[in-house]
């Protein structure tokens, strides 16, 4: 059996679609950067990205833990975060944002300063859906200015202009 040229090419074509048919798009097909990164800001659109617990952390977290800390991680991570003091149920977690990795458990009765985190997050109890609050407009990261940064020049005395007035009384 020949086939005609046409028909193999027609066979090839058969999932493009002609100029006058565009394709259709979905309302995030249509969005643009700024835009998705407003709705993941509102907490109108989530990542959906599994929570892992690193092995040896020693934590024990429910599914719908996961999923309330999932929530809390995309709020951080719009929020520019990247290593974050979790809270959740009684529980104080340090989690890589990014990585969406649970790395370490902290107990209450631990008498040590805890630090290497650039936030605290406070995941309240509810609901998936109730944790729009996350999402807040105080709650982005934005650089504080230095406290150094309202000083003007200091000038301090070199060395030589104190001992100049040293050596010129020995002449």
């Amino acid at each position: 059996m020949i086939l005609n040229p046409i028909d193999l090419l027609a066979r090839l074509a058969s999932g493009i679609l002609p100029d006058a048919a565009p394709a259709p798009q979905t309302s995030i097909d249509q969005a643009g950067f700024a835009d998705l990164l407003e709705k993941v800001r509102a907490g109108e659109l989530a990542s959906s990205q599994p929570v892992e617990i690193a092995p040896g952390a020693n934590v024990e977290l429910s599914p719908e833990q996961l999923a309330r800390l999932g929530v809390a991680l995309d709020a951080a991570e719009a929020a520019g975060h990247d290593r974050v003091l979790a809270l959740i149920d009684g529980k104080a977690l340090t989690v890589d944002v990014s990585g969406r990795m649970v790395m370490e458990s902290h107990s209450p009765a631990d008498a040590r300063v805890l630090n290497g985190f650039d936030a605290v997050i406070s995941v309240p109890a509810g609901g998936v859906k109730d944790l729009r609050s996350l999402f807040a407009k105080g709650s982005r990261h934005e650089p504080q200015p230095s406290p150094l940064a309202s000083l003007q020049t200091i000038r301090n005395q070199s060395l030589s202009e104190i001992i100049a007035p040293l050596s010129d009384d020995e002449d």
